[in-house]
């Protein structure tokens, strides 16, 4: 957390436990200790001020009534969003949101298709060419590249489109109407 020009030496760890007792989130024994270090420490005492102050004029603030059409509206819209997620979507992010689920994913795929394999050539009865065995080599070469390349776009995506479109810039607007709340 940066505040400012007056907390430059406190962690931020009890920068935090401060915050939070100005929002009256700790245990009451917590809630002792912040207070009897503020008895002693300025700066905490100001963190500690800067945090009441916000909490009391958060509180001061008039509830704002929106005609019952326009929350309607808003509630019709984001139902309508949400619908919108296709099958193929919520496989992409079971797969694709957690790294361990695509690892394991393509464990197991590989492992079916080593399996299979392996297992079909035990029972063949007659030998390969060289130059099929070289085709074949190839052509697993192309598909682990194709893999690679779905991997790279993947990440791509989700790091571009999905973190910046669908969850920073909907944050960015948020802070930006409480900006506008407080101007």
């Amino acid at each position: 957390m940066n505040h400012g020009r007056f907390f430059n030496k406190m962690n931020e760890e009890l920068e935090n436990k401060i915050v939070a007792a100005a929002y009256n989130e700790l245990s009451f024994f917590e809630k002792r200790k912040i207070y009897k270090l503020m008895k002693t420490d300025n700066e905490a005492a100001l963190l500690y001020d800067h945090h009441r102050k916000a909490v009391k004029e958060l509180q001061a603030l008039k509830n704002i009534s929106c005609p019952d059409e326009l929350v309607k509206n808003a509630e019709n819209i984001i139902s309508v969003k949400q619908n919108k997620i296709s099958l193929l979507n919520r496989i992409y992010f079971i797969l694709f949101k957690n790294p361990a689920v695509t690892f394991t994913a393509a464990t197991v795929f590989l492992f079916v298709v080593s399996f299979v394999l392996f297992s079909n050539l035990n029972n063949q009865k007659y030998k390969y060419s060289h130059a099929q065995i070289e085709l074949a080599n190839k052509q697993t070469e192309q598909a682990l590249a194709i893999v690679s390349k779905v991997f790279s776009n993947s990440q791509h995506t989700l790091e571009t489109n999905i973190l910046r479109n669908q969850v920073a810039y909907p944050i960015k607007n948020s802070i930006n109407e409480i900006n506008n709340l407080f101007n």
